[in-house]
């Protein structure tokens, strides 16, 4: 079980922004508003784990993607010390699909760079914010 949710994800554009629809998507399926806090600054995964623990302050998460993404958080996960565990949602299929597979022949190894030799920051660290549901 779990307390409440952070959905993260981009939002650059007036016509996409991801955390907006997964908040009211959850709302849809009976999740109260107050139990929901969007991450407008996770332009990535690692954007979302990384801020996850530094902004958000979470110890415990519980990731609910695809599972080329999943992979990918957890092992951001363990870098953070963040104890994670995924569910692994329905795969993108079609042209977004193939796309996702080739868009992840950079991003693993990106992924590991951006944590040992890089010691990269998402891009808006931020402000702490402390959730409503701890």
């Amino acid at each position: 079980k779990v307390t409440g949710f952070i959905v993260s994800g981009d939002n650059r554009r007036d016509s996409y922004n991801e955390p907006d629809a997964m908040k009211e998507a959850l709302v849809a399926r009976g999740v109260p508003a107050e139990n929901i806090v969007c991450d407008y600054a996770g332009l990535r995964t690692f954007d979302s784990v990384v801020r996850a623990k530094q902004i958000f302050g979470v110890k415990k998460v519980v990731f609910v993607s695809q599972r080329f993404q999943n992979e990918r958080a957890q092992y951001m996960a363990t870098q953070c010390d963040l104890d994670a565990v995924s569910y692994v949602a329905k795969d993108v299929t079609g042209r977004g699909g193939l796309g996702t597979k080739l868009r992840e022949v950079l991003a693993r190894p990106q992924m590991v760079l951006n944590f040992k030799p890089l010691a990269t920051e998402p891009k808006h660290l931020g402000q702490k914010e402390i959730l409503p549901f701890q």
